[in-house]
């Protein structure tokens, strides 16, 4: 996300895999994504509630990866590995 105004509100998010399998090169894993289910970049406010995070794997993050000059306020969430 960039340069928005983003409300995830009663969300599952479940089992991400944004990583680099090197033992596999034509595997359909990306590496582009750092957060395993959301990326933040530059002028975004984000507003997550009443969400679950399960299992996100990401090159750089768990849930979520941010970067640049953004908000994110995260209310009523259970993160669980």
């Amino acid at each position: 996300m960039t340069f928005s105004t983003v409300s995830v509100s009663s969300c599952q998010f479940e089992n991400s895999i944004t990583y680099y399998d090197s033992s596999n090169p034509t595997s359909s894993i990306s590496t582009s994504v750092p957060g395993g289910f959301i990326y933040v970049s530059v002028g975004v406010t984000l507003t997550i509630s009443s969400s679950n995070f399960v299992k996100g794997n990401g090159y750089a993050g768990g849930a979520f990866y941010m970067s640049g000059n953004s908000a994110v306020q995260i209310l009523d969430c259970v993160f669980t590995s």
